[in-house]
């Protein structure tokens, strides 16, 4: 009886979760170690473009492949992420999307960002209004959206431009 009591509760819980763009747990990472990719990275700038478009829905949650089926949709999407003192300070995004990824809107221009990694995953976030512009994950940058609330989302993927 115990073992279905738990079953329901988390049953409700995930009908109950809603449509928020990443639910992130809150981990406390004080004394983890900062991944040598973000420590050891240099000032300046590294320019980041779309590696992969995924669409991801209960029956397909590894992602179809769409970014080739639909060019002119993401052609042109472009991340600069800007360092000062080692650390991200600022990020720049391009993009001529038909529809609108980020809660908040596309950030207009060079905004101040930081690295968040006080919780999982770990983010991007612009200063301003604390609103995600990029997952950091396994050494690599992605974000993850949905148009409207449906059980389709989105992943995109990002790669260093010179990669």
């Amino acid at each position: 009886m115990k073992h279905h009591i738990t079953l329901i509760l988390a049953l409700s819980a995930l009908v109950f979760a809603g449509c928020d763009l990443i639910p992130s747990a809150e981990i406390d990472l004080s004394g983890a170690e900062f991944p040598s990719e973000q420590a050891e990275a240099p000032d300046g700038v590294r320019h980041m473009t779309l590696s992969r478009v995924l669409q991801k829905d209960p029956n397909n949650t590894a992602g179809l492949e769409i970014q080739n089926e639909f060019p002119e949709y993401f052609e042109g999407f472009t991340m600069d992420i800007y360092r000062t003192d080692g650390l991200i300070s600022a990020v720049e995004i391009k993009e001529n999307f038909p529809f609108e990824i980020y809660p908040e809107g596309t950030p207009s221009g060079k905004v101040e960002a930081y690295f968040d990694n006080s919780r999982m995953p770990w983010t991007i976030r612009q200063k301003s209004n604390d609103q995600i512009l990029a997952i950091y994950s396994v050494g690599k940058f992605y974000y993850s959206f949905r148009l409207g609330c449906q059980e389709v989302s989105y992943e995109l993927q990002f790669k260093s431009a010179t990669e």
